[in-house]
């Protein structure tokens, strides 16, 4: 069976996307959500809330889910693509809906390290607290997008039959990209 560009395409995608080249891919993509978050935080936490509640708890919320749809626009796009089987306005919206659910814990991590970081340090300003928090959330959001909201897809219980190929050129059989001899003799 003669491989599509589909396939070959799809073939050299998730088997040389290796997980360090998405975290790289997913770490500097989240930069812009995270600027929209700090941003927002600010502006709300400045402009806006001036008691405790209003800066450290109903703040961070706000900016939090504005830099989630952010970072999930660029991760749907340029991060996790590849795994992607159809893209339509149903399949964004599923995609959102499990990133936003998969981000509720992670914001309930960095919620409880903010407070816990502002009451250690004595006070520090919430951006800064924010920070701090972001680092370890942000690993947290990257392993959820990796294994539930990003899944790598599989046909049935197998891989796709392109990443089977490459998976048997890698030890040693014919090429996956490439018809074998007797696919070539019967084309």
């Amino acid at each position: 069976m003669r491989q599509t560009n589909d396939d070959r395409k799809h073939c050299e995608v998730c088997e040389h996307t290796t997980l360090l080249g998405r975290y790289l891919r997913f770490f500097v993509l989240s930069l812009a959500g995270t600027l929209v978050d700090i941003g927002v935080l600010w502006l709300c936490s400045t402009f806006i809330f001036h008691t405790y509640v209003g800066t450290y708890v109903v703040s961070p919320i706000i900016s939090f889910e504005c830099g989630v749809v952010t970072d999930f626009v660029f991760y749907y796009h340029f991060v996790w693509h590849e795994r992607i089987v159809e893209r339509s306005p149903r399949t964004f919206g599923r995609h959102l809906l499990k990133f936003n659910l998969s981000v509720a814990s992670t914001f309930l991590l960095k919620m409880g390290l903010l407070i816990l970081i502002e009451r250690l340090s004595g006070g520090w300003h919430v951006v800064v607290c924010n920070i701090i928090a972001l680092v370890f959330s942000g690993l947290m959001n990257f392993l959820l997008s990796e294994v539930l909201v990003f899944p790598h897809k599989k046909v049935g219980k197998k891989l796709p039959r392109a990443c089977q190929r490459q998976r048997s050129a890698d030890i040693g059989e014919a090429s996956p990209c490439e018809p074998d001899a007797a696919e070539e003799g019967q084309a």
